[in-house]
């Protein structure tokens, strides 16, 4: 392998997928090594020593459910600070202790900036689960230079490689494969919101229906994106990953939406010895020519430690002992070499004490600015947990439920927790039995998967039967559950909003 390979880890759960990138003279990257095996078992012995190697860049891709990322506004601090205030929110939103959370952030530059508030877009993950997965490739012999999840990856080498960004003032970005779908909205001041595109349920026997969905979601991601405080114009879509999925997509997203849509061929960026370019190569190997430039988001720790063996260090000490006790005489010859060092120091440590108390007010002001927003978070906070838009929920009921439920008894009232509880009772029906089941499974999946209802128990009722109309048999699956509401969250409360102006 050349000295200029780099090196790239997709990180899939227990499973890891690893490729090595060259460059080429006409600008493409050849994948040239190609390893799949167990995280717990590691690479083959010559990938180790290949990854191993000093100076090789190793770029490790994170799933994208390990990271989680939020789009958020702060009054204009310095560059310490701010990073200190981000810490201090991913803290006050997740519950737990600053040291638990790993922060990685990119301050977003509008057109048209707030003098007095920074936008910030800023990744999150837990301390402990990024430092296990480091210290895992650090057994392996490789030091990772960057460290991203799928959707970074894929948004920086877009922006780095994309072409007709100019002339657009945004885009969404979408990548579908058989293994992973999402997508990404961002403009060229940054990422405003990345979401997770819904997998091919019917595991490849109904293409058609699988891409229905995906431009189902895709077009429903431009609404979301358009109801942030950002407010981004979308020019364009455009779709990468799989060639054969990806261009179903873009014939169906420019047959059925407003925004145009257009093919990434990212054969004009790798090329694969032996056929084609595989789905599960493209991201680690995006990974690894990331990892040979500088800048960008950045989920790995600040250096730490010595880059010193532990004898080179030994004999420096050595060295700077003994130069300390040649030196003791000549400091300590004359009340005037003596009398000037104590002047020195006394003026020195005068300057550093004024600066302290700059410091000091610095921080007051700081912390009295960041306890006025959270007062004003805990109001909005306890206002909105109170509230509830009951229309509102039932159009997101009426949203998740398929053609073939039809329900019987629907009751909305207080429930022995002291909030409101949705009592469902009905049927799913079809011509079989299998249909007709599958329809009630998706409709229950649905509403475990809402984030404005919460289940309560399992199925108080659930019976297979079937019944006669003009002499047909029909299949059905009766059914009796009961979800209670959540808190309203700003999450929630932007989705009952989105269901109403779906249901006008």
């Amino acid at each position: 392998m050349s000295k200029n390979t780099a090196y790239g880890i997709h990180k899939l759960g227990e499973d890891f997928h690893a490729v090595g990138v060259d460059p080429l003279q006409d600008g493409r990257w050849q994948i040239t090594a190609r390893e799949t095996g167990r995280m717990a078992t590691g690479p083959s012995g010559e990938l180790r020593r290949a990854i191993g190697t000093k100076g090789t860049p190793l770029g490790l891709v994170l799933n994208g459910k390990e990271v989680r990322n939020a789009l958020t506004s702060f009054p204009r601090l310095k560059r310490k600070e701010l990073n200190q205030a981000l810490r201090g929110w991913v803290a006050r939103e997740e519950g737990t202790p600053v040291e638990e959370w790993r922060v990685a952030w990119t301050e977003l530059k509008r057109p048209d900036p707030d003098p007095e508030r920074t936008d910030v877009f800023l990744l999150y993950s837990q301390e402990k689960e990024l430092e296990a997965i480091r210290q895992r490739v650090l057994s392996w012999g490789g030091r990772s230079s960057r460290m991203i999840p799928e959707y970074t990856v894929l948004d920086e080498m877009f922006r780095q490689h994309g072409t007709g960004l100019e002339d657009w003032q945004g885009w969404n970005l979408v990548f579908v494969t058989g293994q992973e779908q999402f997508l990404c909205v961002a403009n060229h001041e940054g990422m405003i919101l990345t979401r997770d595109l819904p997998a091919d349920l019917s595991q490849g026997t109904n293409p058609d229906e699988h891409v229905e969905r995906l431009a189902t979601e895709v077009d429903r991601s431009l609404f979301f994106a358009r109801q942030t405080e950002y407010n981004p114009r979308i020019d364009r879509v455009v779709v990468c990953g799989d060639p054969i999925l990806a261009a179903a997509l873009v014939t169906k997203l420019d047959a059925e939406t407003s925004v145009p849509a257009e093919l990434w061929d990212l054969n004009t960026l790798f090329t694969m010895s032996g056929g084609a370019l595989d789905d599960r190569a493209i991201l680690p190997a995006m990974a690894a020519v990331l990892a040979t430039r500088k800048g960008g988001l950045n989920m790995m720790p600040e250096a730490r430690g010595s880059l010193l063996s532990p004898v080179l260090r030994r004999r420096l000490a050595l060295a700077a002992a003994t130069v300390a006790w040649t030196l003791v005489p000549l400091l300590t010859v004359g009340g005037l070499v003596t009398g000037r060092i104590q002047d020195h120091y006394l003026d020195a440590a005068e300057t550093r004490m004024h600066e302290a108390l700059v410091r000091a007010e610095e921080a007051k002001g700081i912390y009295r600015a960041e306890k006025l927003l959270q007062d004003r978070e805990k109001h909005i906070r306890a206002a909105q947990e109170f509230q509830r838009d009951y229309a509102g929920v039932l159009l997101h009921l009426a949203a998740l439920t398929p053609e073939e439920i039809v329900f019987k008894d629907l009751r909305l009232r207080d429930g022995a927790d002291g909030r409101p509880h949705l009592y469902l009772t009905g049927e799913s029906s079809s011509d079989l039995v299998a249909d007709a089941q599958q329809a009630f499974i998706l409709f229950q999946g649905a509403l475990n998967g809402s984030d404005l209802l919460a289940p309560v128990g399992e199925p108080r009722k659930l019976v297979i039967s079937a019944d006669r109309e003009d002499g047909d048999s029909r299949q059905k699956v009766e059914f009796s559950m009961e979800y209670g509401m959540r808190p309203a969250t700003p999450v929630s409360v932007e989705k009952t909003s989105v269901a109403l102006r779906e249901g006008d």
